[in-house]
């Protein structure tokens, strides 16, 4: 399954403001989309967490052959990874 980071971007560009949650511990976050990539922040730190467009284009590809929501699936890439999968997860069931 190839997923378009344009597409994916797009869809989380209408997710500002809300209150996300994680997929495997349930932890809220924000997200806000920035020219390279996304800003988490979690409710429990409150510090805004910085993913570039890199990272996030290689979570998308290791799902597309995964098909993995397990964060630990992608500790190599990124330790956001969990609030990138949630997104994707989010976006996977609005546009299938």
């Amino acid at each position: 399954m190839k997923i378009d980071y344009n597409g994916f971007i797009e869809f989380v560009k209408g997710l500002k403001g809300q209150t996300i949650y994680t997929i495997a511990k349930e932890k809220p976050f924000t997200v806000d989309v920035i020219s390279n990539g996304l800003i988490y922040t979690p409710f429990s730190t409150m510090k805004p967490r910085t993913h570039i467009k890199n990272f996030i284009e290689r979570v998308l590809e290791r799902f597309e052959t995964t098909e993995s929501f397990k964060p630990a699936d992608y500790h190599d890439i990124s330790v956001n990874a969990s609030y990138n999968l949630a997104l994707l997860k989010m976006y996977l069931d609005k546009n299938i």
